[in-house]
C-alpha cells in the first residue's frame, strides 16, 4: 500500500522536468516486497505487553527500501525503511528502546517512522490514536501531522534534490 501511495504522490507532482522524473523513478526503484519476514511486530509487542496500532506493522513489514528523504511542507523529512532481516531486527530493537524511554517518562507510546534534521524531534505514531505526530523526544511537545499514516503520505511530496 505504502508504495502505491508513494509512486501516486510522485505521479501526482505535475513537473514535466525530466531529471526530477527520473530522480522520483529512482525513489520508488528500490522498493522490493518483503517475503521472508514475519507481518508483524510480535517481538515489540510481547516485550512491553503492548497492542500495537496496524499501520505501523505495515510501516515496518511491508517491503525493504532505503531510507526515503521527502517534505512535508517545508520541513524536510527522513522515512525510516527496513533494508534488510538484520535491518529489521535493529528496528525493533530500537523501537523497544522509544517506549522503554517513553514509559520511564510516564508518556504515552509512540513509534518513530521518520526523522527530522533535528535531533531532538522524530515523527512518530501515536499508538493510542494512530496520529502521525511530530514529537520532541524527552518532553511532551507534540504536533499533529495527519491523522493517520495514508493521510500523512498523501501530503508528503518526495525530495528528489540527489
Amino acid at each position: 500500500m505504502r508504495c502505491e501511495i508513494l509512486q501516486q504522490i510522485i505521479a501526482s507532482s505535475g513537473s514535466s522536468n525530466t531529471v526530477m522524473r527520473q530522480r522520483a523513478k529512482r525513489f520508488t526503484a528500490c522498493l522490493h516486497p518483503v517475503l521472508s519476514l514475519p507481518q508483524n511486530l510480535d517481538a515489540v509487542s510481547h516485550a512491553l505487553d503492548l497492542a500495537l496500532q496496524p499501520a505501523i506493522t505495515a510501516w515496518y513489514t511491508t517491503q525493504f527500501a532505503g531510507d526515503m528523504t521527502a517534505r512535508l511542507g517545508t520541513r524536510p523529512l527522513t522515512l525510516l525503511q527496513v533494508w534488510s532481516e538484520d535491518d529489521f531486527i535493529r528496528i525493533q530493537e530500537n523501537l523497544i528502546g522509544h517506549l522503554v524511554m517513553k514509559r520511564r517518562l510516564k508518556q504515552s507510546p509512540t513509534l518513530f517512522i521518520a526523522t527530522t534534521d533535528s535531533e531532538l524531534e522524530v515523527v512518530s505514531l501515536c499508538n493510542l490514536r494512530g496520529e502521525v505526530i511530530l514529537e520532541q523526544l524527552g518532553t511532551n511537545k507534540r504536533e499533529i501531522l495527519s491523522e493517520d499514516v495514508p493521510s500523512f503520505l498523501n501530503a508528503l511530496q518526495p525530495d528528489v534534490s540527489l
